[in-house]
């Protein structure tokens, strides 16, 4: 009976009572961000000027960030999925969270695997595949079933072990081989035959924050969000920024694009008397910004799925609910790592992929709320 009870549970996965303040909100934003930089690298961009790109990117996602904001602040956006089918109407808000769910899978399935995949190159090599994908996708799915707010609040967390890993950063730069004049020109001509290419990737770098268009109810009422998510992407620009030109100063602009996860790589120059490898810690540590962008992505799925199955007014939330849902995006990662995602050529396919996908979530999701406001707007005047 006891079994029975905690299956069909109501377990609140998303309760609004404890919310999420400002800082939290900022530190959200830019975590969900990062992880793309992880992924994408940006070896890519192969001149110190490039730096400028970077910081354009920045200014065109805040534009974003405001429209995003816009949202959330709406009385629409503070209610949620709710707030969802107010705007689009019971048909639309059904296959608007349809297709937003189809992308979001793709997204957890290619950004899990290709941590796994980083895992297994560089520090577990003798492991299995299998084990490394469990392990990630147990802590996701044991901190999405915390709840939406527990896991929103993980963001903290985040940021604090990610400051551990810039103040090692921070140290490659006192290595005696390590020269500022790498960094020159800090001026050129950024609009060559690369710059679409660029852009994009760099796009792909400020990608996540359209991850957050259902976490209205879980902000405080007395939160700026628009300035709360605005600093989020500035402290994005700020990092991005300090490893693209540590990247240059580190490697030099003859030798970086020929370095493979230029970020990673970095962290194996580091000597301890005391670890021999920092990368063991380092590595694990970068699983705490996977886990917490995952997990706020499975719980989004999660509530999409609810909506879309059950009733507006009452949605079937239940922990049997949430552990089936769980299980398939399991399931489909073990599959997608064993047999999709183990050569490196299929590893670069994987990457541009989640890239293209990223650029476009994080362009059009915006953009079709912001137009749908407007027209909604229109249509109450």
């Amino acid at each position: 009976m006891d079994r029975v009870n905690i299956i069909n549970s109501n377990k609140s996965y998303f309760s609004s009572k404890h919310k999420i303040d400002s800082v939290m909100l900022a530190l959200l934003t830019n975590r969900l961000q990062i992880i793309h930089f992880i992924i994408f690298s940006t070896e890519r961009l192969q001149y110190p000027h490039m730096v400028w790109l970077i910081i354009l990117g920045g200014v065109i996602s805040q534009l974003y960030i405001y429209i995003l904001s816009r949202w959330l602040s709406s009385n629409m956006g503070k209610k949620g999925v709710i707030g969802i089918f107010d705007l689009f109407g019971n048909v639309f808000t059904r296959i608007f969270l349809f297709v937003w769910l189809c992308f979001m899978l793709i997204k957890f399935i290619i950004a899990s695997s290709y941590y796994v995949y980083l895992l297994h190159k560089y520090l577990m090599t003798q492991h299995p595949k299998l084990t490394l994908v469990l392990v990630l996708i147990i802590s996701i799915v044991y901190l999405a079933s915390k709840g939406f707010a527990n896991a929103l609040k993980f963001s903290v967390i985040a940021f604090v072990f990610s400051i551990g890993i810039l103040l090692l950063y921070i140290l490659l730069m006192f290595n005696t081989f390590v020269s500022i004049q790498d960094i020159f020109p800090l001026f050129g001509n950024v609009f060559n035959s690369n710059f679409l290419n660029s852009m994009l990737l760099i796009w792909g770098f400020f990608s996540g924050p359209e991850c957050l268009i259902l976490i209205g109810p879980y902000i405080r009422s007395d939160v700026n969000i628009h300035k709360s998510m605005f600093i989020g992407n500035l402290i994005s620009i700020i990092e991005y920024v300090a490893f693209f030109l540590g990247t240059f100063i580190f490697y030099g602009s003859d030798f970086l694009p020929y370095v493979q996860h230029s970020y990673i790589n970095m962290i194996n120059f580091l000597q301890f008397k005391s670890i021999q490898r920092i990368e063991m810690i380092t590595l694990p540590v970068l699983m705490v910004n996977f886990t917490l962008s995952l997990a706020v992505i499975l719980l989004s799925s999660f509530k999409a799925i609810v909506y879309i199955t059950g009733s507006k007014k009452i949605p079937k939330e239940t922990t049997l609910t949430f552990f089936m849902i769980s299980s398939i995006f399991t399931f489909a990662c073990i599959f997608f790592i064993l047999k999709l995602f183990t050569t490196e050529i299929q590893a670069l396919f994987w990457g541009n992929v989640l890239l293209y996908l990223s650029v476009f979530t994080y362009t059009s999701i915006p953009a079709i709320i912001f137009i749908a406001i407007l027209a909604k707007s229109g249509r109450v005047k």
